[in-house]
């Protein structure tokens, strides 16, 4: 495998989320790649190295890889390449060359400037995976060896880093030797590449200098490299200037530069960020020529006046150790200042940097640097030394409150406890309250913590004032120690600032003690007081906004900047004091104390006053602090941001146009900073999450239609922020990600959870304009939808490619994160909502070719592009489908599949990629894009002329080969891996021709071997529970592997056989079908216990939708994040969390083992199918065990259908495969089956007598009567069975048969007769499974038959069917058979009969049904009387003729073989009233249009047959005792003839004779062939078939023949 920096890089970056874990094996993978390249990194600047002596391409024909020194072949092309681009942008060769060598073919760039791309990028990741290592201590094993082996070699690197600086300098924006253009083909090309180059600099510049301060820090580097620095320094001038006057670089970006150059000074100058000092021990303070040529480079050359600052801090440090020692420095002194004075330095520098605004400075210093807490935290240790150096003003807070804003905590609260901070502190407080000199920094200090707040503003001691002496009455205090003291002898008033109105006063009580500050002898001035007292801060701080307040809406504009700043400055405090982890009842006690003395309800109110009228004026920075106040109030006060809402104007009310929206259009568009649009957005992100705006609220409607509005605000920022101007470029991507992350809050807020059908109504009735707007199908010109596929190709933008870049800020690859995000939850709410295909997804179609393209570039987009297309491909579509093939087009489709294969075989691609990837593979098998899936199993895009299948490049090979790595993949990884192959397999016929090599079913069996799943032991957490879950899902995709091998015949036993080997099958199957780790009380009590977490609401409406899961690992089946933005701020929430997620947890950890069973029991069903006749004689022992668990669960009050039905099924099986072999089974084993079945079938899980009228679950009852019935067929050889079983098998029949029938046609019955005459064709419901049921049960009485009971026995089934009343519901159900017919014959009929007439085969049952009025039923029912009729003929009325032949007929031949004499008569009366049908079959035989088929034959053999039985009886001797005699006319003779064609030998003679022709004519016969049944028609049509169909017949009618005359 070829290695690249490239991924390198990417792979270290991306382990930096702390999502992603770093794997141990890739991080010795890249240990190991770093070692073989270690020169590289001793020496990047070889990289750059450019040898002007090669004149042409080199004639090498291979090249040494960085990995392993790999040798290559290479072409001539490829050295053609590297000479060209080397010489071009002056690099060197035999880097360039294996940079070019090292792609992958199968995705190699292609023109040269994209090769030059891959170079430069190529160079630039070795800086930054250099920088990924030293940044991130958390993967010691890189960092340890990284930081030791620079720490050896660190000046070198440096210096060598900062030549190549000085290098790139000096080229950049040159591209030499111009001749190279014709080669180039044109001057764009070479334009391109100059463009590229420049852009790349500066990415290489940016990250050399983040190198450089990791390499600076805690180092003291000696004079060369310090003048060095500098030399670069002062040079780097030049370079800016060029980036902002001739290339017109954002100044964003050279602000990094600069920026960065700046915090390494500060470093290199000695600036200690671990004791914030300046480190006397460096070389700079020890080393007299050069601290005199930094004061003299400073001096003379232009730097940032930060720098200036840092230098002027150096030289007071100087300074003070000269005073402290002067003999040890004066030598030092004299020689770097010699006449200039120390003193006059310090305050030279110190002035360049005020006059030059040094704090604006160091602000944007921190606002560039703000994204990297590690240089936040350089920043602040920088400005906590300089409050030794400075004076505590409003300006000098104002930067420090900037700065400390975007430090890290812990710096913050170094800067707090600093001694000299804390003594400006008290100077401060000792001059409350006088605005300019204390209480504006005070009030700005105090913003940046809040506990320093309450500190500072709970109680304050000192109130100072000034006030004229002769006003204040007061004496000496005596006190000796304090003589300066004075004490008032009467209650003083004084005004509070700001309050021109006069209307409040502080009391400042008689007996206080005070202090004379400032005295003077004029009477018209006053003196300052400080009197010592005790008084609320935030009271005062509360009164002074309130006066703040009046007077701004008296001034408005005329309000000057103090009062200005002062009304920000205390709304960001208490906007601090809000956004505080501090509890709710924290934040209402200071509140309450803000609100003291404000006229107003309290302290909000004030601020929404200001707020108001803040947006009138278009005050844009009191606006703004004011909508940060709005979003701090949001979490502990929700309800007062609402209120505040609904009255406010920020959005459209009564038609006036919005705040929003002027202040867009009238100030931020034309100023390009958007910090208010921002914050609304972020405000809206607040709205959207919070529940009350969705239930349990009276003003639900008044919120949602507040929502709306803002959404589609919103929308139309987000369908033209991208083309604005921005002066702040990271706005640009503030904003997107604040919209996207709105639309992705309100969609998956609602669609990805169910809804109640009220709720859900107003929720699409208020925000059907957004998703209108962002899901709409109708037009291609969609806005929005551009917009996002805008942002989503926004990689390939050459105008964003710089700006993009990590180094400059995290927030484009946020702004991507969100979008992506917010692009699936699209797909995933258009699915939801089953609606057409939306414009979006149709773009990302069209686009797919620039995601494939950013996808090779773009290591951080890997996962997120995955899936999406994964999403996108797995979306049901109506209408064409698309297809993305076609999309991508051939090239870039072989360029997808080569990509997925180097991915999955790149051993730097996290196991984060590689699961979505599987998933991705998985998706695509079983969607329709056929063409794609193809072209990954075969590696071919498959045509007519291209069918070849591919052994080197199929994803079923390589996700084989991936497989061999199973047991060091993390759980998830390897799940979606085999479900991956799993699904390759089983839907790609392709795939089913690849079979497994032994390494592969061998490591597959060893897992298996090894899972022990089955022990639930030490599972307690939700981590262990998703652990466990995760292992039940690799061993059933594992077996579901197996059994498709077996299933599909590619593989034998074998295959099978080694899993078993040395293991019982029993012991080995058995655990997987017996549910383990569920705790039911639990599950049972979670329900109830959320009724007191949200009352209204079930647990059902916070289901995870299917539609939002399709690229989660997480397993929890409630949408746990989704609730915790319901329910934060409950505080019985956390408690009910840990249990929700355990039950949740539980729940999904019963669905794994239930599909781990059905997986077993797939396979066992293979492997028994595989070994036939050799199966294993334990699985009949399988099969108790199973049936006792099904015993077990029986009276359980939880539910496991699914696996008890799995087991029911297996045992099935089993036992079908044993009676179809004729295997023999143990009696004692046998009769142990039929308990535990007959005991299961009588339980109340199964509810028999429940489920069995409508035939509903009959999943569960049916496995069980086909396993009784096949224990009954195997047992019928086995005459001892059914006398020990008799009373088991009595008590099934009557619950089985007895009950089961008549329940089903009672139920029938019942329905029909319900049924309205004008709507007799209604099918009564689930028709065809009740009449499968009945079928089931009467195969169960033929069975319980064949055994041959005695006669006992029968007499009590009979007894049970007329007591249950089966009998007589069987007689009226063919009585009423004429009401329904399906398919136009009277099926009910049919199915009676055969009931009849097998239940009448036992004499005692027959016995039964006679008493019951059988022959009335059989002779008088509506049916019958139609039969009676005559005429019926098979070929026009085959069902009716059925009922006939198969039931009237079959009867009653059964009952005279059984009764004989004793129902003669009855017999007799039969025949007599279907002489019709009798004479009209008999006769038929004589006439030439006579059909011949296998019904006639059959009912003439049974009426020959009914005649021989009635001659036996002597009918005719019966006959003539009763009277019912006929005469033959010829003759004159009486005589007896019932069955007319049969009784006399003329008749019987010409029958013969009929027979007789169609047996000597053949061809006659042939003709007159007809079929009578489906599957005769199919013999008949079949010439083939057709003969011997006929010789069949033939043969049928000789025995028709041949009985006329034999004797029964």
């Amino acid at each position: 495998m070829r290695l690249s920096f490239s991924y390198l890089s990417g792979y270290l970056e991306s382990i930096r989320d702390p999502n992603h874990v770093a794997e141990l094996d890739k991080l010795q993978l890249i240990e190991e790649y770093l070692s073989d390249n270690q020169e590289l990194i001793d020496k990047i600047s070889s990289f750059d190295s450019y040898d002007s002596k090669i004149t042409e391409p080199k004639k090498d024909k291979t090249v040494t890889l960085r990995y392993q020194k790999e040798q290559i072949d290479i072409t001539d092309d490829d050295n053609k390449v590297a000479y060209d681009i080397s010489k071009i942008l002056k690099l060197n060769y035999d880097e360039v060359l294996k940079v070019i060598a090292n792609q992958e073919k199968s995705i190699k760039k292609t023109s040269i400037q994209e090769l030059a791309q891959v170079v430069l990028s190529e160079r630039l990741c070795i800086v930054t995976s250099i920088h990924a290592i030293l940044n991130n201590s958390e993967t010691p094993i890189l960092y340890n060896k990284i930081s030791t082996d620079i720490s050896v070699k660190k000046e070198e690197i440096f210096i060598d880093l900062m030549n190549l600086l000085d290098d790139i300098f000096e080229k950049y924006g040159t591209l030499r030797d111009y001749q190279f253009a014709e080669e180039l083909d044109s001057e764009a090309k070479l334009s391109e590449i100059l463009r590229i180059k420049k852009k790349e600099d500066m990415i290489y510049i940016t990250n050399i200098l983040r190198l450089l301060v990791l390499l600076s820090l805690n180092s003291n580097f000696n004079k060369d490299i310090i003048t060095k620095w500098f030399d670069v320094l002062i040079r780097s001038n030049d370079f800016f200037d060029t980036l902002v006057d001739t290339d017109n670089v954002p100044e964003y970006i050279v602000d990094k530069m600069e920026s960065l150059f700046t915090i390494n000074t500060l470093l290199i100058l000695g600036l200690d960020i671990s004791t914030i000092t300046i480190n006397n021990n460096k070389h700079i303070m020890q080393e007299k020529e050069l601290f005199k040529f930094i004061n003299e480079t400073l001096l003379k050359n232009k730097v940032n006046p930060v720098i200036s600052y840092m230098w002027s801090f150096i030289l007071f440090t100087k300074l003070y150790l000269y005073d402290e020692d002067p003999i040890s420095e004066k030598l030092f002194i004299d020689a770097v200042f010699q006449d200039q004075s120390l003193q006059s330095v310090i305050s030279h520098f110190a002035a360049i940097a005020e006059a030059q605004n040094v704090f604006y400075c160091i602000m944007k210093l921190s606002n560039s640097c703000s994204t990297s807490n590690f240089y936040a935290a350089i920043i602040s240790s920088f400005i906590t030394l300089s409050l030794n150096f400075i004076e505590m003003t409003v300006e000098t807070s104002e930067m420090f409150k900037y700065v400390l804003f975007r430090t890290p905590e812990e710096y913050v609260e170094k800067f707090l406890t600093s001694d000299t901070f804390e003594k400006q502190i008290l100077l401060l407080k000792a001059k409350l309250p006088f605005v300019s000199e204390a209480l504006l920094p005070l009030i700005n200090l105090s913003s940046v913590n809040s506990d320093f707040a309450h500190y500072i503003w709970k109680e304050l001691t000192v109130y100072t004032t000034n006030i004229k002496l002769g006003e204040l009455d007061y004496d000496l205090l005596d006190d000796s120690s304090n003589s300066d003291l004075i004490i008032t002898k009467r209650d003083l008033l004084v005004q509070l600032p700001f309050d021109t109105k006069k209307n409040t006063f502080l009391k400042i009580p008689s007996s206080t003690k005070a202090k004379i500050l400032v005295s003077n002898s004029s009477d018209n001035v006053q003196d300052s007081v400080l009197f010592q007292m005790n008084y609320s801060g935030w009271s005062l701080l509360g009164n002074i906004l309130q006066s703040l307040n009046e007077l701004y809406i008296h001034k408005g504009y005329e309000i000057d900047q103090l009062g200005r700043s002062t009304i920000i400055s205390i709304i960001e405090l208490i906007t601090g004091i809000l956004k505080s982890s501090g509890s709710v009842d924290e934040i209402q006690n200071t509140v309450s104390s803000l609100s003291v003395n404000v006229k107003e309800k309290d302290i909000f109110s004030v601020i929404f006053n200001i707020f108001e009228v803040s947006l009138q004026n278009r005050s844009y920075q009191l606006i703004c602090s004011c909508t940060d106040f709005l979003l701090a109030l949001f979490r502990p006060y929700p309800q007062y941001v609402w209120s505040y809402l609904f009255k406010s104007e920020l959005l459209e009310r009564y038609g006036k146009s919005s705040y929003i929206n002027s202040i867009l259009g009238s100030i931020e568009l034309s100023n390009g900073e958007y910090d208010f649009s921002i914050k609304i957005a972020k405000l809206a992100n607040l709205l959207a999450n919070d529940p009350t705006a969705y239930i349990g609220n009276a003003v639900v409607k008044t919120k949602l239609d507040f929502i709306e509005k803002l959404s589609m605000h919103l929308v139309r920022i987000y369908e033209g922020y991208q083309f604005w101007n921005y002066t702040k470029i990271p706005q640009r991507f503030e904003l997107g990600i604040q919209c996207a992350s709105f639309f992705n809050t309100i969609l998956s807020n609602f669609y990805g959870t169910p809804n109640h059908d009220k709720e859900k109504n107003m929720l699409n009735t208020c925000l059907s304009s957004l998703a209108e707007s962002l899901l709409s199908s109708h037009s291609m010109d969609l806005h929005s939808a551009k917009s996002l596929i805008s942002t989503l190709t926004s990689g390939q933008n050459d105008e964003l490619s710089l700006l993009t870049n990590i180094a400059f800020g995290k927030e484009y690859t946020q702004l991507i994160n969100e979008s992506f995000k917010l692009s699936i939850t699209l797909i995933s709410t258009r699915v939801t909502l089953n609606l057409p295909p939306s414009t979006f997804e149709k773009l990302v179609y069209e686009n797919s070719k620039d995601l494939l393209e950013i996808y090779t570039s773009k290591y951080y987009m890997k996962n997120d592009i995955i899936c999406l297309l994964n999403s996108l491909i797995a979306a049901p579509w109506l209408g064409t489908y698309p297809f993305l093939l076609s999309y991508l087009g051939e090239n870039n489709s072989k360029t997808l599949f080569n990509i997925v294969c180097y991915d999955l075989d790149n051993p730097l691609i996290g196991n984060n990629i590689l699961e979505n990837w599987y998933k991705f593979i998985q998706t695509l098998a079983e969607s329709k894009q056929d063409g794609l899936a193809a072209l990954f199993l075969t590696g071919n895009i498959i045509s007519s002329s291209e069918q070849k299948l591919s052994e080197n490049h199929s994803i079923i090979e390589i996700l084989k080969k991936n497989s061999l790595k199973l047991k060091s993949l993390p759980d998830c990884t390897s799940h979606a891996l085999l479900s991956a192959l799993l699904c390759s397999l089983d839907s790609w016929s392709y795939g089913l021709d690849k079979k497994f090599d032994g390494k592969f079913s061998d490591l597959l069996i060893e897992i298996l071997n090894e899972s022990n799943v089955t022990s639930q032991k030490g599972i307690s957490t939700p981590s262990d529970y998703n652990s466990q879950i995760y292992k039940y899902k690799i061993v059933t995709k594992i077996v579901e592997i197996f059994a498709l091998q077996l299933f599909t015949g590619k593989d034998n036993k074998e295959l099978i056989s080694k899993m078993f080997k040395q293991k019982d099958i029993t012991l080995f199957v058995q655990p997987f079908f017996k549910i383990k780790g569920y705790n039911h009380t639990l599950i049972d009590t979670i329900n109830t216990g959320f009724t007191q977490i949200c009352p209204g609401k079930e647990l059902k409406d916070f289901v995870t939708s299917p539609a939002f899961k399709i690229n989660s690992s997480h397993h929890s089946y409630f949408n746990i994040e989704y609730m915790d933005k319901w329910f934060s701020t409950n505080p019985k929430w956390n408690s009910f969390k840990e249990r929700l997620l355990i039950a949740s947890s539980e729940v999904d950890l019963v669905s794994a083992q239930e599909a781990a069973a059905k997986a077993w029991g797939a396979l066992l069903m293979s492997y028994i199918r595989a070994s036939q006749p050799d199966i294993s004689p334990n699985l009949i022992d399988l099969v108790l065990i199973l049936l006792k668990d099904n015993l077990d669960e029986i009276n359980e009050d939880f539910d496991f259908t699914n696996i008890f039905c799995e087991r029911l099924e297996l045992s099935f099986f089993i036992l079908f495969t044993i009676q179809k072999q004729s295997k023999k089974i143990e009696e004692q084993k046998l009769m142990e089956i039929f308990s535990h079945l007959v005991c299961i079938f009588k339980s109340s899980k199964i509810s028999y007598l429940d489920n069995i009228p409508y035939s509903t679950n009959n999943n569960m009852y049916r496995p069980i009567l086909r396993s009784l019935l096949l224990v009954l067929q195997i047992s019928k050889d086995n005459s001892s069975f059914v006398e020990l079983m008799s009373d088991e098998i009595i008590e099934f029949f009557e619950l089985c048969f007895c009950k089961g029938a008549h329940l089903i046609l009672a139920e029938l019955l019942t329905e029909i007769t319900n049924t309205p005459k004008n709507n007799s064709k209604k099918t009564p419901f689930n028709f065809a499974d009740r009449i499968q049921d009945l079928c089931f049960l009467l195969s169960i009485f033929k069975c319980i038959k064949a055994l041959s009971p005695s006669n006992d026995f029968n007499k009590v089934i009979a007894s049970s069917l007329n007591e249950i009343g089966t009998i007589k519901v069987l007689l009226n159900t063919y009585s009423s058979s004429h009401l329904f017919k399906y398919d136009e014959e009277p099926v009910l009929g049919s199915i009676a009969l055969n009931f009849i007439a097998e239940l009448c085969s036992v004499a005692e049952i027959a016995k039964v049904f006679i008493f019951n009025g059988l022959f009335a039923v059989l002779l008088e029912s509506p049916i019958s009387v139609a039969i009676q009729q005559g005429s019926l003929k098979p070929e026009t009325k085959i069902k009716l003729h059925n009922i006939w032949s198969h039931g009237l007929l079959s009867i009653i031949l059964v009952l005279i073989s059984l009764f004989g004499y004793k129902v003669l008569a009855e017999s007799c009366l039969f025949v007599s009233y279907f002489t019709n049908q009798i004479k009209d079959t008999t006769s038929s035989w004589c006439y030439r249009n006579l059909n011949i088929s296998s019904a006639v034959i059959r009912e003439t053999s049974q009426l020959i047959l009914l005649q021989k039985m009635l001659n036996e009886l002597n009918y005719k001797k019966f006959l003539s005792e009763s009277g019912k005699t006929a005469t033959n006319k010829s003759s004159g003779i009486s005589e007896v003839e019932l069955i007319i064609g049969l009784d006399n030998d003329d008749d019987k003679r010409r029958l013969n004779l009929a027979f007789k022709h169609f047996l000597t004519h053949p061809k006659f016969l042939k003709s007159k062939v007809v079929p009578s049944t489906l599957e005769e028609r199919h013999l008949v049509e079949n010439d083939s078939t057709r003969d011997a169909f006929v010789v069949e017949l033939t043969k049928e009618i000789q025995k028709l023949q041949d009985s006329l005359y034999n004797n029964l």
